[in-house]
Order: C-alpha cells, then sequence, then structure tokens
C-alpha cells in the first residue's frame, strides 16, 4: 500500500519523508511496518502568467496495517513547519477517475452529430449564406 503525503516543503527530501513516516510506524516496544519505496511528487501548474509548483510525498510500506496506523498517527501533523495531509494513495484509471462526467459515449456522439449540422447556428436558427439574405439578418441581429 502507498501512503500520499500532500503538500510537502519544496525543500524536503526523500530521507526526511521517510523518517516521517517512521515516527508514525514506531510502537511502544517495536516497529510495526518498514518503509520500501519513497518518492517525491512534482506536480506542475502552468498558465499564461505564472507557473507554480505542487509537492507530494508518495511512501510505499510493507504491509497495509501499517499503512493506516501510519495514515490515523501522522493525521494533522507538520513537517518543515507545513501542515500535511496524510491519506492512502488511489491509482487513478479511466474507470475509477472521479472528475469524469457521468455522460456516456451515445451522449457525446449525439452532440457532436446535433452540433455539426450545417445551416444551424447554436439558437436552431437558418443561417443565411447568400448577398442579400446575409445583409438582412445582420440588421435583424443589430
Amino acid at each position: 500500500m502507498i501512503i500520499f503525503i500532500r503538500n510537502i516543503h519544496p525543500g524536503t527530501t526523500r530521507n526526511e519523508l521517510s523518517n516521517f513516516v517512521v515516527t508514525g510506524l514506531k510502537g511502544i516496544f517495536f516497529n510495526y511496518g518498514h518503509v520500501i519505496k519513497v518518492g517525491i511528487l512534482v506536480v506542475s501548474d502552468q498558465n499564461r502568467f505564472s507557473q507554480t509548483y505542487q509537492y507530494h510525498g508518495l511512501v510505499q510500506l510493507d504491509s497495509e496495517d501499517a499503512c493506516r496506523m501510519v495514515i490515523n498517527k501522522l493525521r494533522g501533523k507538520t513537517l518543515k513547519n507545513r501542515r500535511v495531509l496524510v491519506k492512502e494513495y488511489v491509482w487513478r484509471s479511466v474507470r475509477n477517475d472521479r472528475r469524469k462526467k457521468t455522460s456516456t459515449s451515445a451522449e457525446i456522439r449525439e452532440k457532436r452529430v446535433k452540433d455539426r449540422r450545417v445551416g444551424i447556428n447554436r439558437k436552431n436558427t437558418p443561417v443565411m449564406f447568400s448577398g442579400e439574405k446575409l445583409k438582412l439578418h445582420r440588421a435583424k441581429a443589430k
């Protein structure tokens, strides 16, 4: 199981991230699990005016029980003076993407066919292409 740690400091190293998770693994007498893999995910958001980056951590542990315990222990904790969100990482695919709309492919195809009709504008009124009719149409629009 993989733990997702959101909003980490840009200067955080893999070793610091691993140590942060190990603090959640420590019990009274022994450790409950072991860290297998640590990664830092950098997501860039680009627009015309600026470019921002978000930093997230991914930590893989050896057992699901250890992951659940770490998630519960580290909830609301801070890493490098930043409050982080710790939760289970969910692989996103076409089938489990919550961002997708509920429309089916048949609805999409029907919409595209309607949009491509020649001679009909968005208000379903005929578009006039020849000289005088075009002038009359523009005069009516004003």
